[in-house]
């Protein structure tokens, strides 16, 4: 399944394919991180994103496609 990352400032949005049943478990990562003042990364199978400046993470069905 892809999700789109869409940080502040960024033309386009960071692209990233991942198995449906490991969806949840990004989202939860990501939502641990956020609460967490103490740091600005999150981690999900060896990538490192970032969470400052992240507006949005949209699933592929809800993407609209821009050339």
């Amino acid at each position: 399944m892809k999700l789109y990352l869409h940080y502040e400032n960024v033309q386009h949005p960071l692209m990233i394919d991942i198995p449906d049943n490991e969806v949840d478990g990004f989202l939860q990562e990501y939502e641990e991180a956020l609460h967490d003042t103490s740091v600005e990364t999150f981690q999900w199978k060896n990538s490192s994103f970032r969470i400052g400046g992240l507006m949005a993470i949209v699933h592929e069905k809800h993407a609209t496609v821009r050339p």
